[in-house]
């Protein structure tokens, strides 16, 4: 198991004090400071993400390398706005395993980026709120 997986799994990493689960000055930085586009992006990604991951969940498990490398690279795409870097990383990982062909672990990673995204959704809009006070 890497260190990256390991510290995904680590039950004292808080999401509330974790930069590398959100990083709020970072987003707010992606966003130019513009909450109303913050709070519009998130809402489209909560409205959405549930679907890319279905759709990625569906292509591991049939071990399609190809569908899991389209999938995978679609949502990385879309989390990267959030300056969300486990989540990123994750999905990046199985970006990689797709594009390789090496599915090997893609199960594993697969409930990794399901609970960084999972952990995430409830960051971003407490970020959303505290940032348009």
């Amino acid at each position: 198991m890497s260190s990256n997986t390991a510290q995904h799994s680590n039950p004292i990493l808080t999401p509330e004090h974790d930069d590398r689960r959100l990083n709020r000055k970072e987003l707010l930085e992606h966003m130019l400071g513009d909450t109303a586009l913050l709070t519009e992006m998130v809402r489209a990604f909560l409205m959405e993400s549930e679907t890319h991951l279905t759709e990625l969940e569906q292509a591991v498990a049939s071990g399609d390398a190809r569908k899991v490398y389209v999938a995978a690279h679609t949502f990385k795409g879309a989390v990267s706005n959030f300056a969300a870097p486990l989540a990123v990383e994750s999905a990046a990982r199985l970006e990689q395993m797709g594009h390789s062909g090496n599915m090997s672990g893609a199960t594993v990673e697969f409930a990794v980026l399901r609970r960084e995204v999972e952990l995430l959704k409830p960051l971003l809009l407490t970020a959303c709120e505290a940032l348009s006070q």
